[in-house]
């Protein structure tokens, strides 16, 4: 019998999201999908010079996104209050949602948009990471 496999929304294409994103598409039993800007066209990441592009679906609409297991928030802990539609979108609604925003703040602001009933985990993260331009 196979096992199902796991699928992670990643919320936040910043350097930080591209990062958690491009490291989760690298195991074959994980589907990756990414909230971007409208009209990106692939996200690249580069690591020491080396450019790499993750195995990654590219999402800009709520409805877009089928189930997910788990969402990982990659966003500044103050950009967090926008993302609504996206805690509540279908394909969403069962999921753990697992903060990874910068800022002190960041796990309360989740759970006041996202609410209380749901299951939100933080994250530690310990990485040096930019954004260099849309999608990389």
């Amino acid at each position: 019998m196979t096992e199902a496999r796991e699928r992670v929304l990643v919320v936040g294409a910043g350097g930080l999201g591209l990062l958690v994103a491009s490291r989760l598409a690298a195991d074959p039993e994980i589907d990756v999908a990414m909230v971007v800007r409208e009209g990106t066209p692939e996200v690249v990441l580069t690591v020491a010079g080396d450019q790499s592009r993750p195995r990654v679906q590219l999402v800009s609409d709520p409805a877009e996104v089928g189930q997910v297991d788990w969402m990982i928030v990659a966003t500044k802990a103050y950009d967090v209050q926008g993302l609504e539609e996206w805690f509540s979108a279908p394909g969403c609604a069962g999921a753990v949602i697992a903060v990874a925003c910068s800022g002190v703040e960041a796990l309360a602001n989740v759970v006041s948009v996202a609410g209380e009933r749901r299951t939100i985990v933080p994250l530690v993260v310990t990485s040096v990471s930019e954004r260099t331009a849309p999608g990389e």
